[in-house]
C-alpha cells in the first residue's frame, strides 16, 4: 500500500508548493508568522524533506517548541513593519488570530472573543532579519501570514534585492473577476510576479525572472 502524503498546513498550502517546488531537493525558506512548529504549518513539510530557514513570530511562547522540533530552523521572536520600534500585539485564546493590526484586531473580538493578553513588543523590518541571518538574496520560499500586516511585511522588504522564488501570502476577501482590486496583488505584480494559485486564504506568487523548471511560460504572462 502506498503512503499518503501528509499535509500540515490548514488548506493544503504546502502540497501545493511541494508541486511548484517538484524540481528541488532542498531549500531555504522565510516563515513570517510561523505560529506553531508542526500544527497548520506551510513549512514543517519542507522541513521534513531536509530544507531549513528562519521562523518569525511574536507569540514568544512557541519557541521552545521551534527548538524542540526543528532544530534546524532558527527561530526569531518578534514583529514585523516596516520601520520598526514598539507596536502593540493582541494576543487571542486562538492564537493563529493573534494580530498587530487595529482593524483586524476589532473584527477578531467580534468573531473569536475578547483579546487575552495586549503587548508591547519590538517589530523589525524584514530586510534587517534577512540580512542579521545571511539568507541568500534568490532563497526559495518566502511564506506571510500576520493577520492584517502583510502587505506591510511586504513593504519591509527590498523585492529589487531579496527575490524569492515562490511568495505565499494571505490574501482574504479576493475577486477573481477584479484581482487588482487587491493591494497584494497590485504590489507584487509592479514587483514582477505572477500568481499562478489562489486557495481561499492563500494567493501564490512565481518570480517571472527566475525559472522554476517546469511552469510554462503562458503562465507566468501577463
Amino acid at each position: 500500500m502506498e503512503d499518503v502524503q501528509l499535509s500540515y498546513s490548514q488548506q493544503g498550502q504546502d502540497l501545493i508548493l511541494l508541486d511548484l517546488f517538484r524540481n528541488y531537493s532542498k531549500g531555504i525558506y522565510v516563515d513570517i508568522g510561523c505560529n506553531d512548529p508542526i500544527k497548520l504549518s506551510n513549512t514543517y513539510l519542507f522541513y521534513k524533506m531536509g530544507w531549513s530557514g528562519i521562523a518569525i513570530d511574536a507569540e514568544y511562547h512557541f519557541e521552545n517548541k521551534w527548538i524542540k522540533y526543528r532544530k534546524r530552523d532558527r527561530f526569531i521572536d518578534a514583529a514585523i513593519s516596516k520601520i520598526g520600534g514598539k507596536i502593540n500585539f493582541y494576543r487571542f485564546f486562538d492564537d493563529t488570530t493573534s494580530t498587530t493590526d487595529e482593524t483586524t484586531m476589532r473584527r477578531n473580538k467580534e468573531n473569536f472573543g475578547e483579546v487575552v493578553e495586549q503587548l508591547t513588543v519590538d517589530s523589525i523590518p524584514a530586510e534587517k532579519i534577512l540580512i542579521e541571518n545571511d539568507i541568500p538574496e534568490n532563497f526559495e520560499l518566502l511564506c506571510i501570514d500576520v493577520e492584517g500586516k502583510d502587505h506591510e511585511v511586504l513593504e519591509s522588504i527590498n523585492l529589487r534585492k531579496y527575490r524569492p522564488k515562490v511568495i505565499l501570502i494571505e490574501i482574504k476577501l479576493f475577486n477573481f473577476l477584479q484581482p487588482k482590486q487587491s493591494s497584494i496583488v497590485n504590489f507584487l505584480y509592479q514587483q514582477n510576479y505572477t500568481m499562478v494559485v489562489k486557495t481561499p486564504l492563500d494567493g501564490f506568487f512565481v518570480d517571472k525572472s527566475q525559472d522554476l523548471g517546469w511552469i510554462p511560460d503562458q503562465m507566468l504572462k501577463g
